[in-house]
């Protein structure tokens, strides 16, 4: 697939007639009567006169040696008449002039094929990529060449040929359409106007190029983008698997998942990368971009004053962090609920058993001290009577804690804390207006208790349960009772047959 990207536009045209699944690719690849500007006209077809056209041609940057052509099209079909116009990009920056063009008709397509500057690693990219645009010289002779030119080029064809859309329309058409699946509702300007270092339009130009690129090779990278470019080509709309990598990638990296070297994650770096390239004094804040584009698939939304501490889910059922909780946080992002950043009533830190690395938050509740997070300690995870982590994902113990049984669960607690004793829970349940819906409502509450839906685990005879995670928080006691909180209310129950069959449950300790 990716050696198609190495090919000219329109031979993909041509090779796709035979294998996708894409009407509009027949009318690019047969003769048409209908004009460019749709059935029902526009200006009409303008012919260029001996146009100086520059612009500047990005991934990140295309290096020096790389070829552009501008390849004429048939004004009223679209389709190359043959005629072009060639010259190299002139400096690492991507900047091209093509001098003396003369067209036909208003319609063109650019394209640039070369070496550039991968973001992500910071040096020159070991393959070549081809990058097209599709755009009207008719009120223009400049031309960036990027991916957002890129995404949009086939589904401005199939708007016009197929659905009998000007160009014009069609390409504003197309543009909303890319920024829509990106996350985006402000409007960018026009494609070719974008370049990666100018405001806003260069903030989200640039965070697409993160996103493609990811971790992958030029290689992974062209078929990368002619996938994305298809789907949009077909529908207007990208949605596959496909995304949600990108999605969990852009979420891992943005939180710190990925590090490289000491005290810098890869954004970071990003941004090093591009500042070193010193094209201009201020690099565009494309991160926000990264944000909105993972907050997006996953279905969160925005954070704001308005929204601080409500909890939402995951919706991508395809993410690997599916079903799991956020909270928006009082800075405006949103964090794992477990991660949530508490306000005045942060009492203290306090460290994980056998580390230094890690720390839990104590809030006051009552009159009690409580741990404001579940026991997470994973040196404790062992066998058929230990500790466990829910499906037997460490990411679930990270994000929810462990599950005990009753006999381990003190183990968990940080020095000077306990399982609280039947006191302690009596108080915590008169501080959220003992046992009906408020009482869920102000245990789930991020600004308080914080109680996460972990689920259970437990063995009946020789079958091995877990379930309710997203669904239910089962607390241990220390009379070996239970605090279950889920939809139907908050209760007490007796953990009836754990003596014979190992029931686990989530571990939140008491100041002692």
């Amino acid at each position: 697939m990716s050696k198609s990207m190495h090919k000219n536009f329109w031979a993909e045209l041509v090779s796709a007639c035979a294998f996708v699944s894409m009407s509009f690719f027949a009318a690019a690849c047969s003769d048409s009567n209908d004009v460019a500007g749709g059935a029902s006209g526009d200006a009409g077809v303008v012919a260029v006169k001996d146009l100086d056209v520059a612009g500047v041609t990005q991934k990140g940057p295309f290096l020096a040696g790389s070829s552009v052509a501008i390849q004429e099209l048939d004004g009223q079909t679209l389709v190359q008449t043959g005629k072009s116009f060639r010259a190299g990009v002139k400096n690492n920056q991507g900047d091209f002039v093509v001098k003396g063009v003369s067209l036909a008709s208003q319609y063109a397509l650019l394209e640039v094929n070369g070496y550039y500057r991968n973001e992500i690693s910071g040096e020159r990219s070991k393959g070549v990529i081809a990058l097209n645009a599709l755009t009207d010289l008719s009120d223009r002779n400049h031309v960036n060449v990027n991916l957002m030119t890129h995404l949009t080029a086939y589904r401005i064809l199939k708007l016009v040929q197929n659905e009998g859309k000007t160009f014009a329309d069609a390409k504003k058409q197309a543009e909303r359409e890319v920024l829509n699946s990106f996350g985006v509702l402000n409007d960018m300007g026009n494609s070719e106007d974008l370049d990666l270092f100018t405001g806003d339009g260069g903030a989200f130009l640039l965070a697409v190029s993160v996103l493609m690129q990811g971790n992958g090779s030029e290689a992974d990278l062209s078929e990368r983008i002619s996938h994305v470019a298809a789907a949009f080509a077909d529908s207007g709309a990208w949605e596959s698997p496909e995304k949600t990598e990108i999605a969990d990638w852009a979420y891992q990296v943005e939180n710190e998942f990925e590090k490289i070297g000491v005290g810098i994650n890869l954004l970071e770096r990003i941004r090093k990368n591009v500042e070193s390239w010193n094209v201009v004094d201020s690099v565009p804040n494309f991160e926000i971009f990264i944000n909105r584009f993972w907050l997006h698939k996953y279905g969160l939304g925005a954070c704001s004053d308005n929204n601080v501490y409500e909890v939402k889910r995951n919706e991508d059922a395809l993410s690997k962090y599916y079903g799991i909780e956020f909270t928006c946080n009082p800075d405006g992002h949103w964090s794992w609920a477990r991660k949530r950043e508490l306000r005045n009533n942060v009492y203290e830190e306090i460290p994980l058993p056998q580390t230094k690395d890690d720390m839990y938050k104590v809030i006051k509740i009552g009159n009690q001290f409580w741990m404001a997070e579940n026991a997470r300690q994973t040196s404790v995870v062992g066998d058929y009577f230990g500790c466990e982590c829910y499906d037997g994902k460490k990411l679930n113990c990270d994000v929810y804690g462990v599950l005990c049984p009753f006999e381990k669960a003190s183990d968990v607690c940080p020095i000077g804390y306990g399982l609280p004793d039947p006191a302690d829970v009596e108080d915590l349940l008169q501080s959220y207006r003992s046992s009906g819906v408020e009482a869920i409502q102000g245990l789930r509450a991020m600004d308080g208790f914080g109680a996460l839906y972990a689920g259970s685990s437990q063995w009946i005879t020789s079958t091995h349960r877990v379930d309710g995670i997203n669904e239910k928080a089962w607390f241990w006691i220390s009379d070996r009772t239970l605090l279950k909180i889920d939809s139907t209310g908050v209760r007490v129950e007796s953990a009836e047959y754990a003596d014979i069959y190992p029931i686990k449950a989530s571990v939140r300790c008491v100041k002692k």
